[in-house]
């Protein structure tokens, strides 16, 4: 998929240019396994809390038993007090996400022109704002 003068050894990176490394995707599993700790935590003493105090759950268990219990993989069921908090949870990544996506590109050239995505193709050093 690379041009015919192109090879894998000039797409290196050093100390004035950085392109993306294989081994770099250790950092994604890195993240997930943060988010997954992050997600726990607010569903638990965020959103759980709001739906209990709103009245989307049934009153007859007391609220810190029901985050023991969804803290205790009781995430997977299908009640509505645990959808309340899925559906918040996932309000709340996707508007994080959405964010942090239009801050790190807004300044980038291929998002105002598509045609800056092919030139100077395979050459395209990855901004320090970008990688991370």
């Amino acid at each position: 998929w690379l041009p015919n003068n192109v090879t894998w050894e000039q797409l290196k990176g050093n100390a004035a240019v950085r392109y993306p490394q294989v081994y770099e995707l250790k950092y994604t599993l890195y993240f997930g396994v943060v988010m997954l700790f992050v997600r726990l935590l607010c569903e638990c003493f965020v959103f759980l809390p709001i739906g209990h105090f709103w009245g989307w759950s049934d009153r007859s268990q007391s609220l810190p038993l029901k985050i023991f219990q969804h803290a205790n993989f009781g995430f997977a069921g299908k009640a509505k007090f645990k959808r309340v908090a899925e559906t918040a949870w996932r309000f709340v990544f996707y508007l994080f996400a959405w964010l942090g996506g239009i801050y790190v590109m807004y300044d980038q050239p291929q998002v105002h022109d598509v045609n800056e995505c092919w030139r100077n193709y395979p050459n395209h050093p990855l901004p320090e704002k970008v990688w991370w």
